[in-house]
């Protein structure tokens, strides 16, 4: 019989309103939800695409241990006691910080898997912790911590009321908008221009999103850091600070005045290669509109000195009046006031370093960069066992070839993805996953706790599509894997119980397939705490 659901995606920011058309419980069709109230009818082909990744052949539907070259699957059971067993031995003998967690980008877009891979690193007692965000946007972490005083605290641009936007280094019409949710790229970009607004692309490349509309200005790679010191030097000397503002609420302004006083546009320009008067019309631009905004990414996030680079442009937002102004950069909220209740508790501020090269923590999470040095370097805290939940680094990082020579020397590497991959290829364990579509869900923390939204609403989804074989939620295997492993999630043996009697009571109707925590009963009260109606009520 064919039936007709709705949902919305979880591959990124944009989190576009899905209809989706089924058989049974087979997908065949996915298509943008027209009545969505944001996306209002745009998804993009991956997006409309992904329920093809989700049938593959190899979908991982059973735990899957290796010995030698060889992987046969295993009854969650001896997965479960298999892993608990050796995670015991190495806590006892190298101590917890021999455990570590590379966290991937798929866990950031669900709401309780990373809740619950943290909370069992607590329970291990492990600081040992790495995730995918410190190779492409943790420069923008470090800087907003010391900042604004919490590293979540991200000031996005005002698209749809901006009279000027200057983007660095981002091509939203491909990636859409880093941290933030905007529908349509490409629609909206073109929406700025044709209202009047002035659109400037700083980029090594015309990109798409610069073919579609506004200005492409290049730049030399990776010389980022130059333009925004000439930038903020010309702002001041053009004479478009709001000096009332600065006294107000900003520290060090005569600092940053003698930092930029000797980095000129035409010192720059033979830099950067963007020419003096050039960058002075942009100055003039950007400082004779009412409100305006300069936005960042990747493009400059991974560059040397990324986390100058973003924190420049910040300084730029601030003095000149724009930042959580309408029109400029804003600085929103969730459903909750996150910022403060993270640093009240302590949440995503550690101040950690990292065995090898003392490298600071960023959002508790250590950079990928060192990740095989700290495998492959003998002593006290050396990482014998690696969990890597929802992230491919063999794929994704730097030096993959030394990065996989330091994974065949962990005696225990365990992998929860919903596909065989590079790395799961060299697991011990590979444990099978509920995809997307197979979980109800809330948007990721970024829209739902912080308000990074252009246009602010919220929406709630149940699972699409049944787990097939023997595949479980994230949740649900983390509280196994902390009471295997002799500990308790979050390291409270309390949290463990009730977790555990809320398996308990919801149960399992698969066979092999232990008790399931009841995921929509928990997003339902995290709705209700926070006054947000529950699920009923989206």
């Amino acid at each position: 019989m064919t039936t007709t659901r709705y949902t919305f995606c979880r591959i990124c920011e944009a989190l576009c309103g899905l209809k989706v058309t089924m058989e049974g419980d087979t997908i065949t069709h996915i298509e943008p939800d027209a009545e969505h109230v944001a996306t209002k009818g745009y998804g993009c082909v991956k997006g409309l695409k992904q329920h093809k990744l989700y049938q593959s052949p190899d979908r991982l539907k059973a735990p899957i241990k290796r010995e030698g070259d060889t992987f046969t699957e295993v009854s969650w059971q001896d997965a479960l006691s298999g892993i608990g067993e050796k995670v015991k031995q190495l806590r006892k003998e190298h101590g917890p910080n021999s455990i570590a967690m590379y966290v991937g980008t798929a866990a950031g877009f669900g709401v309780l898997h990373p809740v619950f891979a943290q909370g069992f690193m607590n329970g291990i007692g492990s600081t040992n912790m790495y995730a995918s965000a410190t190779q492409d946007c943790s420069n923008k972490f470090a800087v907003s911590r010391m900042v604004y005083g919490f590293p979540f605290t991200l000031p996005f641009p005002d698209v749809d009321h901006t009279d000027c936007l200057i983007i660095v280094g981002a091509n939203p019409a491909i990636s859409k908008w880093s941290f933030l949710q905007v529908s349509n790229p490409i629609k909206r970009l073109k929406s700025i221009t044709k209202r009047g607004a002035k659109l400037f692309f700083i980029d090594p490349r015309r990109t798409e999103s610069a073919k579609v509309a506004g200005e492409h200005i290049f730049i030399r790679p990776n010389t980022d850091v130059f333009f925004y010191l000439s930038f903020l030097h010309e702002l001041l000397a053009q004479g478009y600070v709001e000096q009332d503002r600065v006294d107000a609420y900003m520290d060090g302004f005569d600092d940053i005045k003698a930092l930029v006083k000797e980095w000129s546009p035409a010192r720059t320009q033979e830099v950067t290669n963007v020419p003096a008067e050039t960058l002075r019309s942009l100055v003039e631009a950007y400082g004779t509109s009412k409100r305006a905004a300069m936005y960042c990414s990747t493009g400059v996030n991974m560059g040397t000195n990324g986390s100058l680079a973003y924190w420049l442009q910040e300084c730029i937002n601030a003095v000149s009046g724009n930042l959580d102004r309408k029109g400029g950069t804003l600085v929103s909220r969730g459903v909750m006031d996150f910022p403060r209740f993270g640093k009240k508790n302590g949440i995503l501020m550690s101040d950690e370093r990292s065995r090898v090269g003392g490298i600071a923590s960023v959002n508790d999470a250590f950079s990928g960069g060192v990740l095989a040095d700290e495998i492959l370097t003998p002593g006290e805290g050396q990482i014998k066992a690696l969990f890597v939940t929802g992230g491919n680094p063999l794929l994704t990082m730097a030096n993959a070839g030394r990065l996989r020579e330091a994974f065949k020397e962990l005696e225990l590497l365990v992998t929860l993805d919903i596909l065989p991959t590079e790395t799961g290829h060299l697991a011990h364990y590979q444990l099978p996953c509920t995809s997307p579509l197979q979980r109800p869900d809330l948007p990721f923390i970024f829209p739902l706790m912080l308000g990074l939204q252009s246009k602010p609403y919220l929406q709630a989804t149940e699972a699409i599509v049944p787990p097939e074989g023997l595949q479980r939620d994230e949740a649900s295997i983390y509280i196994d894997l902390a009471r295997a492993c002799g500990v308790s999630l979050f390291d409270s043996k309390i949290a463990q119980s009730v977790f555990e009697w809320a398996q308990y009571f919801h149960g399992s109707d698969r066979e092999g397939v232990p008790a399931a925590i009841p995921q929509k009963r928990l997003l339902d009260l995290l709705l209700r705490l926070t006054g947000q109606g529950g699920f009923r009520k989206l």
